[in-house]
């Protein structure tokens, strides 16, 4: 991977488009139990903070996902308000947008995503999602797993948590920034305000030192 991200050239903050990026690959991932945000979120926040939110994923009525029993899905995209839908892009396409972005956001799922570290070694930070929902106590539970979310008194105990990308639960910001204790909107916009100011010394060396 290493190899691989040496191979896109990194572009300064401040050439870079004002936008985050939206980690989803498949629109199934905002309608699904672990996703971390309510769908009109984003476009609330691309106006609040004049910039766009954008992706690159795929609208498939049956990707995990029956619309025969849980409706249809609509698409989140919504360009005049900032929300946008790049479609499906190969691996190179998709690192040069996601270099390109200020900020990568996950929104619950899929975990364990490599695009996280592909972000880090770009110098783009991660917004990495924790999750308490009744799904994953479910998972947990019928998995023989200890049952992870967050502890109400002791939000920063990170044994506690259960994110989108474990490992890097253990990572501090600003390379990586969990959401934990961003219960209103207007904390949320403050943590993005932040990360999209975050310039990464060293990108190329962020995914050794995450080792």
């Amino acid at each position: 991977m290493e190899k691989q991200c040496s191979l896109q050239p990194i572009i300064p903050l401040a050439e870079r488009q004002h936008r985050v990026w939206l980690l989803m690959k498949e629109l199934t991932y905002v309608y699904d139990v672990r996703s971390a945000w309510n769908r009109s979120f984003f476009a609330m926040a691309a106006h609040d903070l004049g910039m766009n939110f954008t992706g690159g994923w795929n609208v498939d009525q049956h990707y995990q996902w029956d619309p025969n029993v849980n409706g249809e899905m609509a698409d989140i995209e919504d360009r005049e308000h900032g929300v946008v839908n790049l479609g499906r892009l190969n691996q190179t396409e998709f690192m040069r947008e996601l270099s390109d972005s200020k900020v990568l956001i996950g929104v619950g799922n899929p975990w364990w995503s490599p695009s996280p570290y592909n972000a880090l070694c770009q110098g783009v930070p991660f917004l990495n999602p924790v999750s308490t929902s009744m799904w994953l106590y479910y998972f947990k539970l019928t998995a023989g797993m200890q049952i992870l979310s967050w502890h109400d008194d002791d939000p920063w105990n990170r044994k506690g948590w259960s994110s989108q990308h474990p490992s890097l639960s253990l990572h501090d910001p600003p390379s990586v920034f969990p959401p934990c204790l961003l219960p209103t909107q207007e904390l949320k916009l403050t943590a993005i305000t932040r990360l999209i100011q975050v310039r990464l010394q060293c990108p190329h060396r962020q995914l050794r030192r995450l080792r």
